[in-house]
């Protein structure tokens, strides 16, 4: 299994949404076409460039994924893109003001750190799950809607946040609306993720896609996305490729490529496990005889910190 594929085995979402918005030409055309157009308009989008921090901690990762993009704002003013992907198929409970301020927080902690002037912050929230978006002021999270006046309402923290909804959007309106033909195949793919239905939609998913492997970029993004589909979603691989040689024989040739590699894979995997259960095995059977753990480290070869962990584990 390389990297890449066992990070979608992982969190599918965050991967793809990471791989897909990471590429300069994908993000300039989401964020060109969802900001506000008198937003778009003072933004320089030459000068986008992603900046390969994250500042996503342990908690935050529970909610979403970043990107983030360095942007300059009137030609003079350096200000951050952060694209916020929540990667759960439903809005949390709790105020996802609380998310992005501790989000937030932590880059102008790292600008005074850095002994720099606070950065303008532009937060973007993507939202794919299985109902619509349900916006609400800070406010409305502390008392009764309505019950607090002017006099309270100012020590409370305000700011806002863009929102793309994609639950709102039509499949016709994505189409539309974005120029690139990647980014319109992503977001109805994100879109569509969770519902029951979705193996019946893909060929009109995927319909564009010849366009896609025209090119180097394209193939590898078709990857991307196909990656995404196998590992997010329940549909078998023979049904995704029985999909693309509706599409074209370019598409069905991609699919079988990523298919057999997925197959070896999953035969590595299969020996793999096979050997492990043995190790685990010889290790716990050398232990219940007495032996010390760094003992079977000298006899076996394997590592004294693997004894170790084996050890723990039945005592547990």
């Amino acid at each position: 299994m390389n990297e890449s594929d066992h990070n979608y085995l992982q969190n599918p979402h965050d991967k793809f949404f990471k791989e897909l918005f990471s590429e300069k030409e994908e993000a300039t055309d989401f964020i060109s076409q969802t900001f506000p157009a008198e937003l778009v308009q003072k933004l320089n989008l030459e000068t986008l460039e992603l900046d390969n921090s994250s500042f996503v901690d342990k908690e935050l990762k529970e909610h979403f994924s970043d990107l983030v993009y360095n942007c300059v704002y009137q030609d003079k003013i350096p200000l951050k893109i952060t694209l916020l992907f929540e990667h759960k198929s439903y809005q949390p409970d709790s105020p996802i003001q609380f998310q992005l301020m501790r989000y937030m927080l932590r880059i102008w902690e790292q600008n005074i750190s850095q002994k720099e002037k606070l950065t303008p912050i532009i937060p973007i929230l993507i939202y794919h799950g299985k109902n619509e978006w349900k916006r609400r002021d800070l406010s409305q999270y502390f008392v009764e809607a309505g019950a607090l006046d002017s006099s309270l309402i100012r020590f409370l923290p305000q700011f806002d946040y863009l929102l793309t909804d994609l639950t709102t959007y039509q499949d016709a309106e994505i189409k539309q609306i974005f120029k690139l033909i990647s980014v319109q195949t992503g977001v109805l793919l994100m879109k569509k993720i969770f519902e029951k239905h979705l193996e019946d939609d893909l060929q009109k998913i995927f319909e564009a896609v010849n366009e896609l492997l025209k090119t180097e970029k394209g193939k590898r993004i078709f990857q991307t996305l196909l990656l995404y589909l196998y590992y997010a979603s329940k549909i078998e691989m023979e049904k995704i490729m029985e999909t693309m040689s509706k599409i074209s024989l370019e598409a069905q040739e991609e699919t079988l490529s990523l298919g057999q590699r997925l197959e070896l894979k999953g035969k590595l995997e299969g020996k793999l496990e096979g050997k492990l259960e043995e190790r685990d095995l010889l290790v716990s059977t050398m232990l219940r005889n007495g032996l010390k753990p760094k003992d079977i480290a000298k006899f076996t070869g394997i590592s004294l910190e693997i004894v170790k962990e084996i050890q723990q584990k039945m005592k547990n």
